[in-house]
């Protein structure tokens, strides 16, 4: 998926319940949502999950206030942490077989039993999301 600010700036804004308008330009956008987080009572924490690509936050209308909007993102590149001056970074390893096997099996209860063709399915799936 392509990266777009407009798009970003129309998820976040559906997220805290205002209308942008597809006409207005990006930075119009951005001032719209950073007013609408200085009105924000309380903290909001805003996920970003699989950004692949770096952006500028007050671009986006993300401000950089502690007590209006903490940022959590992930990323498979430490490159992209960086220009975006991610403040921590935690590096995350993957599971081995065994502990992504165990993992699944605890999630589904110790009620599930996976015989025949469920086993293999399932080993199938844990197989795929390869330890992460």
């Amino acid at each position: 998926e392509n990266f777009s600010i407009t798009s970003l700036q129309d998820k976040i804004a559906n997220v805290l319940g205002i209308r942008l308008s597809n006409r207005d330009e990006e930075e119009v956008r951005a001032d719209i949502l950073r007013g609408a987080f200085s009105r924000m009572k309380r903290l909001v924490v805003l996920i970003l999950d699989d950004v692949w690509e770096e952006f500028c936050l007050d671009r986006v209308g993300i401000p950089l206030h502690p007590n209006k909007c903490r940022l959590i993102l992930t990323t498979r590149s430490l490159e992209v942490c960086n220009r975006i001056q991610c403040q921590r970074k935690f590096d995350l390893q993957t599971l081995d077989k065994d502990e992504a096997w165990d993992l699944f099996k605890y999630r589904l209860g110790s009620e599930t039993l996976l015989q025949g063709d469920l086993d293999n399915i399932a080993k199938s799936i844990v197989e795929e999301c390869d330890g992460l």
